[in-house]
């Protein structure tokens, strides 16, 4: 019985140390999980991707995203890391699949699948310039989101930059030609209530069938809008039907302001845009701010001779915000954390610029700014620069 006595409280010793031990090695199991590496990130790296297209608006992004991230990392970095630029996707696919990046900068592309990389929890910066990018909580746009569908905060600059330039307002008439979709209708009602708040009488706006349908007969399209002499005729449609609207309307003789969007604003190609005047979300290359020539003087010493273009703009001022934004992280970095912390009191500007934006204010609404820049064919002028405002809070919520 002794033995027996002897050999049974052993084996509880046994038993009793075995399982103490099981849950403490499942807790290393939990702690190794846990403090699974963030993709892109090591001790002294982040690693961050870009998606660029060869379309002209998105052309460069990359060089100066990295002439930005050259910058960032021969002063040490941010909080001792260096970022790592690891090359040019054409599309999200190969980023997503690879997921070796910490993020996406820059994310320059009319098709940019917004969409998959907010399911892969992939953090990307960019211009922001299409319907996808609007309400994406993953998704930063430098000067906000250009193309949102809300009408409740309204950027003014339409209706403010047109008074200054044309010296009058009240009870002036102005045309609007859209896209015949639920983005030009927004664009329509935040075009009014721009015009309105400045003193302008804004016409019923005409919309035109959306590409890839064939454009209709625009003459009489072009007859319409220019009915009336009216102050200005505001073309927020197509590229295809902007340009083909302009002509037309010369060739009516019309002699007001024709006024269209920021994808018309090509340094290196000023003659597209030849007797129109174009309204920049950032101060363009023509505005000498302090922050511009030290844009122009990084994208030199990266890419000596580089032209410098609106895909250039949008690829360094999107890096300039993601290192802002890096600094406001902190050093523990993580995907979630870094969203975490962008949605928290972090805001970003540029003096004379870039104007302010906060997040998630901004993945739904535009920085309410704006220059206005005219071609004459050869070059771009500035005739009204860089300006910010309050935006126009309607009491109407539509989408």
């Amino acid at each position: 019985m002794a033995i027996a006595n002897k050999v049974g409280l052993a084996l509880g010793v046994v038993a009793a140390i075995a399982l103490s031990i099981v849950p403490t090695a499942r807790g290393r199991v939990a702690a190794a999980t846990s403090a699974a590496p963030t993709p892109g990130v090591t001790r002294t790296t982040i690693a961050v991707g870009g998606i660029v297209t060869a379309d002209a608006a998105s052309k460069g992004a990359d060089i100066g995203a990295q002439a930005r991230f050259a910058r960032a990392n021969a002063r040490g970095g941010v909080d001792g890391r260096t970022i790592v630029y690891s090359g040019t996707s054409a599309d999200a696919g190969g980023v997503i699949s690879a997921n070796s990046v910490f993020a996406v900068v820059p994310a320059v592309s009319p098709g940019l699948d917004t969409a998959a990389l907010a399911r892969a929890g992939i953090p990307f910066f960019g211009a922001a310039s299409t319907a996808a990018w609007e309400a994406n909580r993953w998704g930063f746009g430098f000067v906000g989101a250009q193309a949102t569908r809300q009408t409740r905060s309204v950027d003014p600059s339409w209706g403010r930059q047109l008074r200054a330039l044309l010296g009058f307002a009240q009870g002036s008439r102005v045309a609007l030609v859209v896209d015949g979709d639920a983005l030009g209708a927004a664009r329509a009602e935040q075009a009014r209530l721009s015009l309105r708040r400045a003193g302008f009488r804004p016409a019923a706006a005409v919309a035109v069938a959306v590409p890839p349908a064939p454009l209709p007969d625009l003459a009489p399209i072009a007859a319409t809008v220019a009915a009336g002499a009216p102050a200005a005729v505001l073309l927020l449609a197509s590229p295809a039907v902007t340009v083909a609207l302009a002509r037309q309307l010369t060739v009516l003789g019309f002699t007001g302001t024709v006024a269209t969007g920021e994808a018309h604003y090509q340094p290196t190609a000023p003659a597209l845009a030849e007797g129109m005047t174009v309204l920049v979300p950032y101060a363009p290359f023509e505005q000498s701010t302090a922050a511009n020539r030290r844009l122009a003087a990084d994208v030199e010493a990266f890419a000596p001779g580089t032209a410098l273009t609106p895909g250039v703009a949008a690829g360094y001022w999107a890096a300039d915000v993601f290192v802002a934004a890096l600094r406001r992280a902190g050093r523990s970095l993580t995907r979630q954390g870094f969203l975490d912390a962008a949605h928290r009191g972090f805001s970003y500007s540029v003096p004379g610029t870039v104007g302010r934006s906060t997040w998630p204010a901004m993945h739904s609404q535009a920085v309410p700014c704006g220059a206005l820049v005219q071609s004459d064919g050869s070059r771009f002028l500035v005739v009204e620069p860089y300006r910010c405002a309050p935006p126009i809070v309607s009491p109407r919520r539509t989408r």
